[in-house]
């Protein structure tokens, strides 16, 4: 780490395209001598675990690209120490899950990008400490659970629902139930003629 120090002064560092598939040991974080770094680009490599103050010691760092990587875990905590993180983009990874703690640390954000992830599961409160301007979500359900404003995400809403209702409009409703009744009537009918 003492040759690390002569990059002490790094305000724009891209590791892209390198190969890596380790950016910090477990419970560690190697690139702390990057205290003054502003954009911070990790993106188009392999790493697959983001560990436990992963990022600690970044107290300048504005900007963090993680996207195209094999990410499948986030560790609570991992962006603790990096409270300045403006955007962050995680996009096109393999995270299927969000712990209540992954992004502990983070208080606001400008954008967080998770597009192109498949996330099953989400924790109830994994936006509880943290304020989003704009949010980048895969599916429809990561922009329900940020609730704080439906203009916030850039997934494509769906007509026939809102957050708050499966099918929120009254005709819909009727329709479905139509259309449920006429599949149970031909049911009976054809299970009587037959």
């Amino acid at each position: 780490h003492k040759d690390l120090n002569l990059f002490q002064g790094i305000l724009f560092l891209n590791i892209s395209k390198n190969f890596l598939s380790d950016i910090c040991p477990k419970n560690d974080s190697p690139y702390s001598f990057l205290s003054l770094t502003k954009s911070f680009d990790i993106s188009f490599n392999y790493i697959s675990h983001l560990f436990k103050y992963c990022f600690q010691g970044h107290s300048a760092l504005e900007n963090l690209f993680l996207s195209n990587n094999k990410i499948d875990k986030i560790d609570g905590g991992a962006f603790f120490g990096s409270e300045t993180i403006s955007k962050l983009d995680l996009s096109f990874n393999k995270i299927s899950t969000l712990d209540n703690d992954c992004f502990h640390g983070i208080k606001k954000m400008e954008y967080l990008n998770l597009e192109g992830n498949d996330i099953i599961i989400l924790e109830p409160n994994v936006f509880s400490e943290i304020e989003i301007s704009s949010l980048g979500s895969p599916s429809f359900k990561v922009c329900c659970l940020y609730k704080k404003s439906e203009n916030v995400c850039t997934v494509t809403w769906h007509w026939i629902s809102s957050c708050d209702d499966l099918l929120s409009s009254t005709a819909m409703k009727v329709i479905i139930w139509f259309v449920a009744f006429l599949s149970i009537f031909f049911n009976i009918v054809c299970f009587v003629l037959k």
